[in-house]
């Protein structure tokens, strides 16, 4: 498939980082990436946090999306 995409190796690490950033994107639960990463919960999930650092975009598109126009909604009351 690597050859396929004109590619003639592809590090481990890229792939667990791909995991890691996609698994905190989708979950945003650091202690839970933590553990399938087999990071330390003792010294709280440092190595993690380095992943949470990509998420930046995240925090970005909530406070645009709180701060942006509200939408209005017709509520239909009925008895």
């Amino acid at each position: 498939m690597l050859e396929e995409l004109g590619f003639d190796h592809l590090p481990p690490y890229n792939v667990r980082h791909s995991f890691a950033t996609n698994a905190l994107s989708k979950t945003k639960n650091i202690a839970t990436v933590g553990e399938m990463l087999g990071h330390s919960k003792k010294n709280g999930y440092k190595s993690t946090l380095r992943y949470a650092a990509i998420l930046n975009e995240d925090v970005v598109e909530a406070l645009d999306l709180i701060d942006g126009p509200e939408e209005k909604k017709v509520v239909t009351l009925t008895k």
